[in-house]
């Protein structure tokens, strides 16, 4: 009903952290097949379930885009062409650098980058969560802002642990000759 009732394209988004429900591939084959829905978000991780949302989808007007850099590498290696992901914020730069080396079939490099950013995508989606990601942006030399409640900004602690990734990812991309 919903890509029925709407103008414009829409996007499944399928993020069973929040939701509580996984979007099975049999549900993406059925709805991949209504002429407003273009594609999905997936923030699973699950790299198995992306690929068996590629399979189901195939051969159709539809675009499956990891969301996700947990999944970034392997998702690249399965076909999938885009992705949504947190890291971006506040490493925007590694994404684009280890899209386009895996674009130019540089995939050492390509994995090196995904290795060296993973650390840092699991610190802001994780274990320091909205306000972790917020700093990193910081850190990055972009306006991070402030978290909603009921969160709660990032204590001195947390900030230090954050700081030490992002430091820790920044040297090990920097070695690739790649900005964070």
């Amino acid at each position: 009903r919903v890509a029925e009732g709407s103008r414009i394209p829409i996007l499944i988004y399928n993020v069973p952290k929040y939701t509580h429900v996984n979007i099975k591939a049999d549900a993406v084959a059925k709805l991949a097949q209504h002429e407003n829905i273009i594609g999905m978000k997936d923030s699973t991780g699950d790299v198995p379930q992306l690929a068996n949302f590629l399979r189901v989808t195939e051969g159709q007007h539809y675009n499956v885009l990891v969301g996700t850099a947990s999944a970034w590498y392997p998702a690249m290696a399965l076909g999938i062409q885009a992705g949504i992901h947190a890291l971006a914020n506040c490493a925007p730069r590694a994404g684009v650098a280890g899209q386009a080396a895996f674009a130019a079939g540089d995939y050492a490099k390509s994995c090196a980058i995904y290795q060296a950013a993973l650390p840092l995508n699991a610190a802001v989606t994780g274990t320091y969560g909205i306000p972790g990601l917020k700093y990193a942006c910081e850190l990055a030399g972009y306006h991070g802002g402030y978290v909603r409640c009921p969160l709660q900004p990032l204590s001195e602690e947390g900030k230090a642990g954050v700081k030490k990734i992002f430091d820790t990812a920044a040297e090990k991309l920097s070695q690739l000759g790649v900005q964070i």
